[in-house]
């Protein structure tokens, strides 16, 4: 078994959050005979592209926020906690709305960005003064469809309690809503959070791409992902404990010396609880 180190590439990828498990199964390594070529890229605006381009940049852009979303879902599922207490302090994961007082719309995203660390930056402060905690957190902004507002959705991990009134006074620009989130099943939370994340994703509007759009803190656990070269006919995913879903699906390749793309078959596993690792490829 080869894992994360092979030229050959790899045909086994695994994901583990913390209660969930992904593994795909590809039919042919990935990576393998790959030569990146040079090339000289010369760097356009959008205006800049042709109706195709742009139509082209577009999709791209929306491909690389959806893989991003998954990416968020990933996250929260790696590092939510369960409720308890320190100091008889109660913590747990919430959910945090912040929305403005003034009209603060979608031309003013930079200005809303800034308002939103300066926040950020006084709750740290607080945490830290005032519980001897760090603050740990995923947010995005969200413009609302009609009266294109901009507010912004945080997920607290592990967060302390702290009274509405004074949250509101270290936000101070407008209200704000603040839920736990302990009542939602610790498999469904990252779908949970990435609902709000994703309403601009089909919006195909070039300047949602010109402003940052997901924050997240330093000390946010990252997903482990591992990837292996192995003999896949003897390897049975479905005997693994814990598997709740599986699919089977096409995914294009490109063959350079053919010069044409051709499909190759993926298998792709969902599994609950830890997999067990003597079964592991």
């Amino acid at each position: 078994m080869n894992e994360n180190s092979s030229p050959a590439g790899h045909n086994v990828k695994i994901i583990r959050s913390r209660y969930k498990q992904e593994m795909w199964v590809y039919d042919e390594p990935i990576g393998y005979n790959y030569q990146q070529k040079n090339k000289l890229i010369i760097r356009r605006t959008f205006a800049e592209l042709n109706p195709d381009e742009k139509i082209k940049s577009l999709k791209k852009k929306r491909s690389q926020a959806q893989k991003q979303l998954w990416y968020i879902v990933r996250l929260v599922n790696a590092n939510f906690s369960n409720r308890h207490y320190r100091n008889k302090v109660e913590y747990t994961d919430k959910f945090l709305t912040l929305t403005f007082n003034q009209p603060l719309k979608f031309a003013n995203l930079k200005q809303t960005n800034h308002l939103f660390w300066l926040f950020i930056n006084r709750l740290r402060r607080y945490l830290r003064n005032f519980y001897r905690a760090e603050l740990k957190y995923l947010a995005a902004w969200e413009i609302q469809p009609h009266s294109k507002r901009v507010h912004y959705h945080i997920i607290l991990f592990d967060f302390p309690y702290i009274t509405f009134k004074k949250l509101t006074r270290l936000w101070g620009n407008g209200y704000i809503y603040i839920e736990k989130i302990d009542k939602v099943n610790k498999d469904r939370r990252g779908a949970y959070i990435a609902k709000y994340l994703a309403k601009n994703v089909d919006n195909y509007n070039p300047d949602y791409y010109k402003v940052k759009h997901f924050f997240k803190s330093q000390n946010i656990r990252e997903p482990d992902e591992r990837r292996y070269l192995v003999d896949t006919d003897g390897l049975d995913p479905q005997v693994q404990p814990g598997l709740v879903f599986s699919k089977e699906y096409q995914q294009s390749r490109y063959n350079q010396q053919a010069n044409k793309f051709y499909q190759i078959r993926v298998r792709y596993y969902v599994y609950r609880g830890a997999l067990d690792k003597r079964k592991e490829p």
